[in-house]
């Protein structure tokens, strides 16, 4: 009985540590799926939990009002479409072998890794280094069927 017990025990406690981790091709299936853009009020609700200055809340704040409008197109031949104001920028995105890691490359921004918090069809998060530049969390969820390139405004 102590056996069928303990066996139960590991099994559950493997199936818990691993079966969170999505592989890299699920990953990508996610985000080739549909175009994306940021959630810009969870991202301003998300900054609530960080220590900022008042020079990276400045950074931060005007960063929100450009990408207010824009959209992310992950193409499935590793291009990146950006359209911020009607504006597309091209450049490319690759994600690690482990799935956990999403680099975009585009004009004129430094090339980051940005690391994957959290991933699902309805949404992904970006998570934040310090060290990087990357001051706070991206969060983008899909543009809704027939909306334009110009998501509703969400300024306050």
């Amino acid at each position: 009985m102590r056996y069928l017990f303990f066996s139960v025990v590991v099994v559950v406690s493997i199936w818990a540590c691993g079966g969170g981790a999505l592989s890299k091709q699920e990953v990508s299936d996610i985000l080739t799926k549909n175009a994306w853009r940021w959630d810009v009020q969870a991202i301003r609700d998300s900054m609530s939990k960080l220590t900022l200055g008042q020079a990276e809340f400045d950074v931060i704040m005007a960063s929100l009002k450009r990408m207010e409008s824009g959209v992310f197109e992950f193409g499935k031949d590793g291009t990146l479409t950006m359209t911020v104001k009607g504006e597309p920028r091209v450049g490319t995105w690759s994600i690690a072998s482990n799935g956990t890691t999403l680099t975009m490359n585009l004009p004129n921004v430094a090339v980051v890794p940005n690391e994957i918090v959290a991933i699902e069809p309805g949404r992904f998060m970006l998570g934040t280094n310090k060290e990087q530049g990357i001051l706070f969390p991206k969060i983008f969820v899909p543009m809704e069927l027939g909306s334009t390139v110009m998501p509703k405004d969400t300024a306050q």
